[in-house]
Parts: structure tokens; sequence; C-alpha cells
């Protein structure tokens, strides 16, 4: 019972609003009772609290809303994580992959070009760059 947890860490969350664990297990516990909205609050002020962890917190925004299929909101999380760290191939890659998951073909391209720049022999990065072409909207532009 999820109603319950958030109910109990909401109090332990009064009592020590900075402690990670306390905010991090609300997080949790208001993705799996579908309060998104609320649940990404807290990932982005644990992002504040723990700036050194800041990238695994819009992790799990992305992931919420990929879950929820709320594609746009994965997007937004997944273009922070690049901002934070513009090098990261990974975080390029994932967002490449939310792209291509909403059927933007071209943004998803530019991502997987992006992250080769920078890694060369990722393996899943040419895949999906490949598979990115390999599509009626690229086909028929192409």
């Amino acid at each position: 019972e999820y109603e319950g947890a958030v109910e109990a860490l909401l109090e332990a969350q009064k009592v020590q609003p900075q402690d990670i664990r306390t905010n991090y297990s609300l997080a949790d516990a208001l993705w799996k009772s579908a309060k998104y909205d609320l649940a990404e609050q807290i990932y982005r002020r644990l992002a504040e609290i723990n700036a050194q962890d800041a990238t695994v917190y819009y992790g799990q925004i992305v992931k919420m809303y990929d879950e929820a299929k709320q594609n746009e909101k994965a997007i937004e999380a997944a273009q922070k994580i690049v901002e934070i760290n513009p090098q990261s191939e990974l975080a390029i890659y994932n967002l490449g992959i939310m792209y291509f998951k909403i059927q933007r073909y071209e943004e998803a391209i530019a991502q997987f070009r992006r992250c080769l720049e920078i890694s060369p022999n990722y393996t899943l990065a040419w895949f999906n760059l490949g598979f990115s072409f390999y599509n009626p909207t690229t086909l028929r532009a192409g």
C-alpha cells in the first residue's frame, strides 16, 4: 500500500526535510502511486540537495515518465541529464532513444550521431542510428 508509505514518508520529511533516503523513498512511493508530478518535484529537490547525484535523480524521472508513457516529460528530464553531463555518451544515447520512441526520428538521428562523435565504437548507437533511418518518415525524406 503506497498511500500509507507516502503518508508516513511525508511525516518523516517534515522532521528531516533534507534527508536523502527519506526523500528518495517518498519519490519512489509517489511514483508507484501514480503521483508523477509530485514524484518529479521530490526527485528535482533531491538533485538540488545532492547535486553530485543529480543525473541519478533525473534518470529516475526519465524512467518514471517513460513507463507512464508521458514521453515529452521523459525527454525533458533526459535533456537535463545531457545538460548536466554533455559528454556522456550514455545520456545522449538515451535521449536519442526517447526521441525514437515517439517517432521524432530526425532528433533521434542527431543524438545518435552526437553519441558516436564521443564514442565511435558504441554499437547500440550505430544500430539505432541505422534503425532511425529505416522508418517510413526518413525513407520518404531521403
